[in-house]
């Protein structure tokens, strides 16, 4: 289970990241219920979110060119340095020290400045992992073990973010966010690597998108990780309004993302034990029924433990699924390709934050979470038939 964690480098990049991404979810705890108590509008929960996804959808292929040219641990510190900034510039705004009140145009900014630096940092981030182990299965272990941090991280990060909400308020979440930058910077620089050498200086930015159409499995996979990205994972977007259906503010909302993270690293745990256990095909197709599933019943969940109960059983399946991707995509794709792949996998991960957001951000607010989310389920179903169909006799996963 833990086979990656024999690596120096992996074990500070781990330790790094599990304490950054922690104060990440703090700011995208606190940053939604910010909005949230700035307007009460579904629309602008999804507006926030993409706003942070634009940079990612424009700039991420050159991103990706980036990472394939110059040093992947430069970028990321030079991106965590530039994030660290922006979650203390929110911090201010966000106090009583702001000499101007904050307004939801304040948080639209910063979120898209930090897509901007998102879209750089990501495909370096991502293409790094082979950088820390040297083997095919300690790659896959790393991913695995990679995607746990994130979860225990996306479930410590809303924990503390409820506590902190409620006794200092949002700003106080944004100024912990911005410290905890110094970890993974920290880590990067402790980190021995040896020099690095340019591979790949005149490959066209394009070459991932072309891999991918030329390569039926990869293209498979790719056609997936929209559907699941676009039409499932945007469904968290909606937890600030689910919890007031419940009659609830920010103490429940936030334990909605604990449980989201609580599912997330229970699924991250039994991958990095029991990933060459599991028929790729059956556990990608798998999981995105189990989470179109979860969403029609999180929007009509009548009792309270029946809604965290099912956020449980969404982040299980989001997180089966995100991790199987992966490691087919990491599996797939050729060393003087990677950065420029993982940049295409980066836009279509996060196509959740943009498209994704919006749309369910709108149907929420003039439809109702419920028929918002039924809606999506519907979709995502869909588009799973037709690739399934379509892929049946092409490289099948």
């Amino acid at each position: 289970m833990f086979h990656a964690m024999r690596y120096r480098n992996f074990r500070l990049f781990f330790i790094g990241q599990l304490v950054s991404v922690a104060g990440t979810w703090m700011q995208s705890v606190a940053q939604n219920w910010l909005v949230w108590r700035l307007v009460h509008n579904s629309a602008w929960l999804g507006v926030v979110t993409a706003a942070g996804a634009v940079p990612i959808l424009v700039f991420t292929l050159y991103g990706g060119k980036i990472a394939d040219n110059y040093s992947r641990r430069n970028i990321l510190i030079i991106t965590q340095i530039v994030q660290m900034v922006l979650a203390f510039a929110l911090a201010l705004l966000a106090s009583s020290w702001s000499p101007v009140p904050i307004s939801v145009w304040d948080v639209v900014i910063i979120s898209g400045l930090n897509g901007l630096c998102a879209s750089f940092n990501m495909p370096a981030q991502q293409s790094f992992l082979v950088e820390l182990v040297d083997d095919r299965e300690a790659l896959s272990n790393a991913i695995a073990l990679n995607s746990i941090r994130f979860n225990i991280a996306r479930a410590l990060g809303p924990l503390i973010a409820g506590i902190v909400l409620v006794k200092s308020g949002d700003a106080a979440c944004f100024f912990f966010n911005g410290l905890s930058f110094l970890a993974v910077i920290i880590s990067l620089i402790m980190m021995r690597l040896p020099e690095f050498k340019r591979k790949a200086s005149g490959a066209p930015v394009l070459g991932g998108v072309k891999y991918i159409f030329k390569t039926p499995a990869m293209l498979q996979i790719m056609l997936l990780i929209f559907a699941s990205s676009v039409f499932v994972g945007p469904a968290t977007t909606l937890f600030p309004a689910l919890a007031a259906k419940m009659h609830g503010g920010a103490e429940i909302y936030s334990m909605l993302m604990v449980a989201n993270g609580m599912g997330a690293a229970m699924a991250g745990l039994m991958l990095a034990a029991l990933a060459r256990s599991f028929h790729k095909g059956v556990l990608l197709y798998g999981s995105i029924c189990l989470g179109s599933l979860c969403m029609v019943v999180m929007g009509n969940a009548p009792y309270l433990w029946l809604l965290f109960m099912t956020v449980i059983g969404f982040g299980f399946s989001n997180v089966l699924f995100g991790i199987g991707g992966q490691i087919v995509v990491q599996e797939l794709v050729p060393d003087e390709l990677r950065g420029r792949v993982m940049s295409v996998y980066t836009i279509i991960a996060n196509g959740r934050f943009s498209t994704g957001s919006l749309e369910v951000g709108a149907l929420g607010q003039y439809a109702g979470p419920p028929v918002a989310l039924l809606i999506n389920a519907c979709i995502t179903l869909v588009i799973m038939g037709t690739v399934g169909w379509k892929f049946r006799k092409q490289q099948p996963l």
